[in-house]
């Protein structure tokens, strides 16, 4: 393998491709989690697909200076990883704003997941916020120096999320079966006391909450209605990339489900692909301290 790849492939890769390679491999995006833990979820995925495109093997993520103030060194020769950060840059009346170079925005928005691009009034102008690709960084094992003491993975919290995140858990009103694991409605989950696999439903509940499946006045993506079964295989799909991060059980056995939604040899679309990544991204960061919320790009 290639210690290169070229930045125009990282720029052209879907989220949908690199959330289908995260799933369909057992293990990997825990694997990824432990690495880049205190990266957006998108950077995990893209610093996992060019770890594995050029046989790198994954470990903690700094740019040449941070890992210059620890005392470790990157090797002559290494080629960075090019993740996706935010920059702001601010106008006059005369400029024009310039394109948009990536899509991040979409995903790491937290008030709007249609939004591309933030604006908004100042003094001199306006501030848009653009994200970028950039090649600035290297994991430790492009590195040589010091002993370098792992960082220690936060942990997650149902309470501290549902609480962050403005979702009330409700009782489970249903007749209390096997039937029926879980339901959402409005800003309120319930689960089943008796659900197999309850860390698995909570997620898949969350996620119709976080997403907006739930609204009363019937979701719409993209500016047209979401149909049932692509809200089914966006929860899903959250609630397994969640499940896989911090090694819980259940998340075998929504490969099956996510599929029997979608049906039959089809993919979940590119604009969903984005959306569960926002999903997830913001119920992981929401069950986390505020201490160990540091997120670097």
């Amino acid at each position: 393998m290639t210690n290169s790849i070229d930045k125009a492939t990282v720029e052209q890769t879907k989220w949908a491709a690199l959330l289908e390679d995260a799933v369909r491999k057992p293990g990997k995006m825990l694997e990824a989690y432990r690495a880049f833990h205190n990266y957006s979820f998108g950077n995990v995925l893209l610093a996992m697909f060019q770890c594995e495109a050029r046989g790198i093997a994954m470990g903690p993520l700094a740019t040449f200076d941070n890992w210059k103030s620890k005392k470790r060194f990157v090797r002559k020769g290494e080629k960075a990883i090019i993740l996706c950060r935010p920059v702001v840059i601010r106008l006059t009346e005369k400029d024009e704003a310039p394109a948009p170079r990536c899509d991040y925005a979409e995903y790491r928005s937290t008030q709007s997941f249609a939004m591309l691009d933030e604006e908004k009034s100042a003094s001199k102008g306006k501030v848009i916020k653009r994200f970028v690709y950039e090649a600035k960084w290297f994991v430790m094992n492009q590195t040589d120096g010091a002993d370098y003491k792992l960082p220690e993975m936060p942990s997650w919290n149902k309470n501290t999320a549902l609480a962050g995140l403005g979702i009330t858990e409700i009782p489970f009103a249903a007749p209390v079966s096997g039937n029926c694991q879980g339901f959402a409605r409005k800003d309120q989950v319930a689960i089943n006391p008796l659900a197999q696999l309850p860390h698995k439903t909570l997620f898949h509940e969350m996620a119709h909450v976080v997403l907006g499946h739930t609204k009363a006045d019937n979701y719409q993506a993209h500016g047209a209605e979401l149909p049932l079964s692509l809200m089914e295989v966006e929860a899903e799909s959250t609630a397994m990339l969640l499940l896989d991060a911090l090694e819980l059980p259940g998340a075998e056995y929504c490969r099956g489900y996510i599929q029997n939604w979608l049906g039959e040899g089809k993919e979940i679309p590119e604009s969903s692909a984005k959306r569960i990544i926002a999903a997830a991204e913001k119920i992981l960061r929401a069950g986390q301290q505020k201490a160990q919320q540091q997120v670097a790009a």
